[in-house]
């Protein structure tokens, strides 16, 4: 495994890698182990690069994990408002190419919403820079953007610049509780008629359940929690659980979840309208699978033993088509990602994805693109 420890490093080690080697092996899925070791790792390329805090934005070499990003934020009573699945493994490589959020995207939004620039190398080994380290910046393509959510398969983010956000002053959450599947979409949209958005706002398929979460000064969470409560109320019967004190991320509860499993797991990252998250919510109910969907954008994970989907893929499969969601096996079950690659094989923007991937790496020595047959 080669670990450069300066991007010339990486760029000499690409100009004498044989191209008959084929596809450079450099991310890991969570949340299996992996099988092999990658042929690459940014494990090296971790330093602070720049961090002017009183500008509010920082840039790092992308090896960094986000547990280490926000240590050092921290310092400054400063944070990047993103969730990512084991933030001590998680680096800033993979926040952008797996596009991770997590229970705080209602308030803060996404990877995109933060990235400013970036510095990467491309398939036929060119480093390139694009974006900036301001958070006024409006030169040129937007690139950095693209390789957000790409799997890795245009570019490697090397450096990138990210603007953030002082530490909250406090945060508060509320636990709604509802008898059924038909009630949390009651409470659902009462609450999306609110005047303001929540910080945090998770539905969870067990208990029914809402998790609600708030910031700023502490009488104005209290202020917000109580029109949350009442407008929860209006809607019926609800048993509400007030804040517990602990910090709400929806990464954290899978984890837990999945290491309580005694046999292999199945999570799947499911995309939908967010009208549709409590609907997807059921339906990975109607498979044996627990999910928790973030309401403001549609966005479920759905986990459990990978045995409650064998033999019923292709019913699943069907489903997801006839919901128009978006779905991506994060581990689990083989058969179903065939069906999902085949899908995205024959999306209809694919002649633009086959372009980029021309224009960044047309010898295909970065993660390929799906191209499984057609499962039978």
């Amino acid at each position: 495994m080669f670990s450069p420890t300066t991007m010339d490093d990486l760029q000499q080690w690409w100009q004498n890698r044989s191209p008959e080697q084929g596809p450079i092996r450099w991310m890991q899925s969570w949340p299996e182990e992996p099988t092999t070791e990658p042929e690459l790792s940014l494990q090296n390329l971790r330093s602070i690069v720049d961090y002017p805090h009183r500008d509010m934005t920082i840039t790092v070499e992308t090896g960094l994990t986000l547990a280490d990003l926000q240590r050092t934020l921290a310092e400054h009573g400063q944070r990047l408002p993103l969730n990512v699945p084991v933030p001590e493994s998680t680096t800033v490589a993979d926040l952008i190419c797996r596009n991770w959020f997590g229970s705080l995207v209602c308030g803060h939004g996404t990877p995109r919403d933060w990235l400013l620039g970036i510095a990467a190398i491309d398939g036929r080994g060119r480093i390139f820079r694009a974006g900036g380290r301001v958070v006024k910046n409006v030169a040129g393509y937007d690139v950095p953007k693209l390789l957000i959510g790409s799997r890795g398969q245009l570019a490697i983010p090397l450096e990138a610049s990210f603007k953030v956000l002082p530490v909250a002053e406090s945060s508060q959450t509320l636990r709604i509780e509802t008898d059924s599947f038909e009630q949390q979409q009651k409470v659902w949209t009462a609450l999306r008629e609110l005047p303001f958005d929540p910080v945090i706002f998770d539905v969870h398929s067990h208990e029914r359940s809402l998790i609600l979460g708030v910031e700023g000064p502490a009488s104005v969470c209290s202020r917000l929690l109580e029109q949350i409560e009442a407008a929860a109320r209006s809607t019926g019967t609800v048993r509400i659980l007030p804040d517990d004190g602990q910090t709400i991320d929806s990464w954290r509860t899978i984890e837990q979840a999945l290491q309580e499993l005694n046999e292999p797991p199945v999570v799947l990252r499911l995309g939908g309208r967010p009208s549709q998250t409590i609907p997807l919510l059921e339906l990975a109910e109607q498979f044996g699978l627990n999910a928790i969907g973030h309401a403001s954008r549609g966005a479920v994970t759905a986990f459990g033993s990978a045995a409650t989907l064998q033999g019923r893929e292709a019913e699943l499969h069907e489903l997801l088509r006839s919901f128009k969601a978006t779905a991506e096996v994060l581990t689990g079950s083989a058969e179903l990602q065939s069906r999902l690659n085949n899908d995205q094989t024959t999306a209809s923007d694919w002649p633009i994805r086959q372009d980029l991937k021309s224009v960044f790496d047309p010898n295909g020595l970065l993660e390929p693109l799906a191209t499984a047959e057609p499962a039978q």
